[in-house]
């Protein structure tokens, strides 16, 4: 489910609640909106590779956090339906260490509702799906505000929805500033072209 954010308004709370922000200006500082999507783990479904989200960015290993995902469970998560498995700790692995056999996995089993936050560098991964329901999740992605995101929000989402947002949301979704200026628009901040004619 991408363009999460120009389909729906069920997530524009999630997105900016006080408890998630707070962990992201501790972590992150100056951050955006990267990749938000809704994840679908079907019946029989096998489990996915193990890997890391900010593997898209070519930057050594380890390094700070740039990439923050929270994980919000529509359904249960379990270790029947598909939980999210993450290798313990593998945030601090230096570059070229992968997974091995020998490396303890865990489940995120989680109640509908809950929320999970997580580093961009955890390897990680949806798991199988043994039931015959499917198993619906929701990520919102945040990556460092200097970095290019995943969806480009600006885009994606159409500006009159946008304007109808709370302002830290279009913050979030691009209409932003990395001190001291990157991302301006023609020397101005970027959310004054939110009020010009179309």
């Amino acid at each position: 489910m991408p363009l999460l954010f120009a389909k729906t308004r069920t997530f524009d709370r999630a997105a900016v609640h006080p408890l998630l922000l707070d962990v992201l200006d501790r972590v992150l500082g100056h951050y955006q909106l990267s990749a938000p999507v809704g994840i679908r783990i079907g019946p029989g479904e096998q489990a996915q590779i193990l890997h890391t989200d900010d593997m898209i960015y070519p930057l050594p290993r380890p390094h700070p956090p740039v990439v923050v995902n929270t994980m919000w469970p529509l359904d249960e998560f379990t270790d029947e339906n598909g939980a999210t498995r993450f290798v313990p700790g593998s945030h601090r692995w230096d570059a070229g260490r992968t997974p091995a056999g020998d490396d303890p996995v865990s489940a995120a089993t989680m109640s509908a509702g809950s929320a999970m936050f997580y580093l961009g560098s955890l390897w990680h991964g949806g798991g199988a799906n043994q039931t015959g329901r499917p198993r619906l999740g929701v990520i919102l992605e945040y990556a460092a505000a200097w970095l290019r995101p995943q969806e480009n929000h600006c885009l994606a989402v159409p500006r009159g929805t946008v304007r109808n947002l709370p302002e830290r949301l279009q913050e979030l979704l691009g209409y932003n500033i990395y001190p001291p200026f990157l991302g301006y628009v023609d020397g101005s901040h970027p959310r004054k072209v939110l009020s010009a004619a179309e």
